[in-house]
């Protein structure tokens, strides 16, 4: 359970310690003559469950076939997913396909077609490298002249009070 398999962006083991999670069945379904495991059960936040039907692979390190996520609040808006694995890596097996029939009958695929496994360039860690618009803007340089004459007032302002003591000083010993 702790493979990096998961659904809506989480892991399984982050499902299963959701305080929401709980499991109400499980059955073992033979498909494709291979032995599998549905499990029943109620996930999500408190104000919107959702009742998902897991198909895992045991055989595999549990890995997840499908799921069909029915908002209990909006029964109608079914949604599933069937994942298809390729080759693996590191003994992890690599999704090759990924089909989601959304709400509204709405399919949408995703097919993995190349896999690399090394650090992604500085170059290419930006949005405008995947042809999108860059919502971070460039750091303005500041001005510093404000500050400088601002400062320099300062000083002279004091310089001119110190010498405006030291003449009234010397015209008071003067006097005596």
């Amino acid at each position: 359970m702790r493979a990096p398999h998961g659904i809506m962006g989480h892991t399984m083991s982050q499902i299963l310690e959701s305080p929401s999670f709980q499991v109400r069945g499980a059955e073992i379904l033979n498909r494709d003559g291979k032995a599998l495991m549905r499990v029943e059960c109620v996930m999500g936040p408190r104000d919107s469950l959702n009742q998902v039907s897991l198909v895992l692979d045991p055989d595999a390190g549990w890995l997840v076939r499908s799921c069909r996520i029915r908002p209990i609040r909006y029964p109608d808006d079914v949604s599933n997913l069937e994942i298809e694995y390729g080759p693996t890596h590191e003994g992890v097996p690599l999704p090759r396909l990924v089909t989601l029939d959304g709400p509204g009958g709405e399919v949408k695929h995703c097919e993995f077609t190349d896999w690399t496994f090394a650090p992604t360039p500085l170059s290419e860690f930006n949005m405008t490298h995947y042809g999108l618009p860059d919502l971070v803007k460039p750091h303005r340089r500041r001005n510093w002249l404000p500050y400088w004459l601002a400062g320099g007032a300062v000083v002279l302002g004091a310089v001119g009070f110190m010498l405006r003591r030291f003449a009234s000083r010397g015209t008071r010993l003067s006097r005596a």
